[in-house]
């Protein structure tokens, strides 16, 4: 039985093995690493995920026991880019967010041996105006979701 919290470990070292982004540029925990770096990425345990019996489990005499389960973990995500104040460089560095976001996830459908299978689900740019303000700064960013299984 792997948890989620396995599952979130090897999708960072997924993202980290892409070399598109360094350990000091994904977090699942700590926003404050935008600020400190051009790019970051963070996730966070996202919605919907489910818990799902694959059989009856075992009839002995003592009532119902422990069924086999699908695990279906849903991950939410944010691709943060600062911005520099150069327009073309922001929006440049969000297309390429995409393209290295699936590289990166596409690489290794098992998220570092922790899932049975898993894929980057969406990406999406909320508006082509939103932004978000930390320490002073602006960033341009993505959302993004992943499926993680396992039985």
């Amino acid at each position: 039985l792997m948890t989620m919290s396995a599952i979130r470990d090897g999708i960072l070292a997924v993202l980290v093995n892409s070399r598109k982004w360094r350990r000091d540029q994904v977090s699942a925990c700590d926003f404050g690493i935008a600020v400190k770096s051009a790019c970051a990425v963070i996730i966070q345990p996202g919605p919907d995920s489910r818990i799902e019996p694959k059989d009856f489990g075992t009839f002995g005499t003592s009532a119902c026991g422990a069924s086999n389960k699908l695990r279906t973990w849903r991950f939410n995500g944010i691709l943060l880019v600062k911005d520099s104040g150069d327009p073309t460089l922001l929006l440049g560095d969000l297309w390429t967010g995409v393209d290295d976001l699936y590289t990166a996830l596409s690489a290794d459908d098992t998220f570092d041996g922790s899932a049975c299978v898993g894929h980057l689900e969406a990406i999406s740019r909320p508006s082509i105006d939103a932004f978000i303000e930390a320490g002073g700064l602006d960033f341009g960013f993505l959302t993004f979701s992943i499926q993680a299984q396992e039985w």
